[in-house]
């Protein structure tokens, strides 16, 4: 009897230990998980956090809401998270706006994009497009660069934002051209003067434009990814002409700074289960966004690198914030 007593005795106290660790641990989550989106409802990027978010919940057992924080250009919504508990129960979805164009050019932004939060997952991206009304007499990229090069400052491009307009320098710059710049606030002006030839060039996400390129609004000319875009696989990319060229429309999942690397390895792990379903990389093709994989220390690097590259730009092209 009193053997039996000592082997129930150590039983219980193996699992009391077992227990104890496990709380000194920790569990993730806790309690319900937010996911902000510094955009306004509707768009891509809050349709794919709205499905992550119903991944997350099904994987966790916990509830997941998505909470639209829009306001100054994203900073509202950044600045919740950056001062949020550094616990993964609030975390953003983030991307080139709100880490590394944004703070290059945005004299609004007063947090740090790298120090203040931690790089959690990379979600995707998209390309940027250059597009050609139908009075522009170059049919092709290259026969675009070559005008301008004849004719510096002669071919002309619009664009909405500080992205776009960094986008066509970047370009200009490794092409060796100079092509004059037309600004506008938004895009239904710029997609009007191009369709009418009074500018000849435009830039913005394929997603936006797609739909005036299926209608032979506008002819598509060369894509910023790397790779040709599986919509249009007869455009080359810029890349095929100047190798160094990459310009992405990025999205990416970050927590407060000194989120613990369980909690991190954790929430990578289940972004890449969500990316691997079957089925949802052709779903989101379709919409002219990329779900990509990258390893945490892949994702803090490309971080990092297109922080450095915009900053660098923006500064050569007297966009730079003001410090």
């Amino acid at each position: 009897m009193r053997h039996e007593v000592l082997i129930r005795a150590a039983a219980l106290l193996a699992a009391a230990v077992a227990t104890g660790s496990a709380a000194a641990q920790g569990t993730w989550p806790t309690s319900t998980v937010t996911l902000v989106v510094p955009y306004p409802a509707g768009g891509t990027i809050d349709r794919l956090a709205r499905e992550f978010g119903d991944h997350l919940a099904a994987r966790t057992g916990k509830p997941v809401i998505v909470e639209n924080r829009a306001g100054g250009n994203g900073i509202v919504g950044v600045e919740h998270v950056r001062r949020s508990a550094p616990d993964g129960h609030t975390l953003l979805v983030g991307g080139g706006s709100t880490h590394t164009v944004g703070p290059a050019t945005d004299p609004e932004i007063k947090y740090d994009a790298i120090a203040d939060f931690t790089p959690v997952a990379y979600l995707g991206d998209t390309p940027m497009i250059i597009t050609a009304g139908p009075k522009l007499d170059s049919p092709g990229f290259k026969q675009v660069l070559a005008k301008a090069k004849e004719a510096p400052n002669k071919v002309s491009f619009g664009s909405v934002g500080h992205s776009t307009v960094l986008a066509m320098r970047l370009l200009g710059k490794q092409a060796g051209v100079q092509l004059r710049h037309v600004n506008y606030k938004q895009f239904g002006p710029t997609l009007i003067d191009l369709v009418r030839g009074d500018i000849d060039l435009g830039m913005s996400s394929l997603p936006i434009v797609i739909g005036n390129i299926q209608q032979k609004m506008v002819r598509p000319i060369a894509v910023t990814s790397k790779e040709r875009s599986k919509l249009l696989p007869d455009v080359p990319a810029v890349s095929e002409t100047l190798a160094d060229y990459e310009v992405l429309i990025w999205f990416g999942l970050f927590g407060a700074a000194n989120l613990t690397e369980r909690v991190r390895s954790r929430l990578h792990a289940e972004v890449t289960a969500y990316q691997k379903a079957s089925g949802r990389v052709e779903k989101w093709a379709a919409e002219a966004f990329n779900l990509r994989a990258r390893t945490g220390p892949e994702f803090a690097a490309y971080l990092k690198s297109d922080h450095d590259k915009w900053r660098a730009l923006a500064e050569e092209a007297g966009l730079c914030k003001v410090k």
